[in-house]
């Protein structure tokens, strides 16, 4: 009988400090997914933050100083907006003057009441000061323009000192009973003129409207 009552502590510790353990797992795990959801400042950066970064995908898996949850930027001048971008998240390389974004939603206004805007899965955002003068853009890039035209690619590049987006893939232009598919993509912000150069395909509905501003051939 005693015996037996020496195995049974055994088992209860056993089973107690069992316990213990995954209650531990746990706390960890939440204290871990908190963590992620808040603004953190990371590691100090490394030597793979002064390197060139060709790609979106290099620049995702190298250290930032410091990320952020729900970015808002924008940019006002004379009382008016300029650009404004917000996206889920952003990692903020501070020696590149770089940041990455993910979920993107950038917004070129061309007077009060009319705009450019661009949705992707992820952009890296060349920031000087309070300026944005680059944007490259990646995965499910949308151009929205104001007479409700919409441009979809993989890939496309914002830059302001032109005041263009630049797609060098395949794109699909969609308009009011109307679709034009294309390789190559110029779209001048100022005027909404867009350009495709080569491999142009289109389709129209009977009681399609004319496509204004679209030009084929050579860019």
């Amino acid at each position: 009988m005693g015996r037996f009552t020496i195995r049974s502590r055994g088992q209860r510790m056993f089973l107690l400090a069992g316990c213990l353990f995954f209650s531990f797992l746990v706390i960890t795990a939440i204290v871990k997914s908190v963590g992620r959801r808040s603004v953190l400042f990371v590691e100090s950066p490394t030597a793979e933050q002064s390197t060139e970064f060709n790609s979106l995908d290099q620049l995702k898996t190298a250290s930032s100083k410091l990320r952020l949850q729900d970015f808002h930027r924008v940019e006002v001048k004379g009382g008016r907006s300029v650009w404004e971008v917000k996206a889920k998240d952003a990692r903020y390389y501070p020696s590149r003057n770089v940041t990455h974004v993910n979920d993107a939603d950038v917004v070129i206004y061309r007077s009060a009441d009319s705009s450019v805007r661009i949705t992707s899965r992820a952009a890296k955002l060349h920031l000087s000061e309070n300026a944005l003068d680059r944007a490259e853009l990646e995965g499910s890039v949308l151009v929205v323009l104001d007479d409700g035209v919409t441009i979809d690619t993989e890939y496309a590049v914002y830059d302001a000192a032109t005041q263009e987006i630049n797609a060098p893939g395949r794109v699909v232009i969609k308009g009011e009973g109307y679709q034009v598919e294309g390789i190559g993509l110029d779209v001048e912000i100022d005027n909404e003129i867009v350009k495709l150069s080569d491999r142009v395909y289109s389709a129209f509905e009977p009681d399609a409207k004319a496509p204004r501003n679209i030009e084929i051939g050579s860019l």
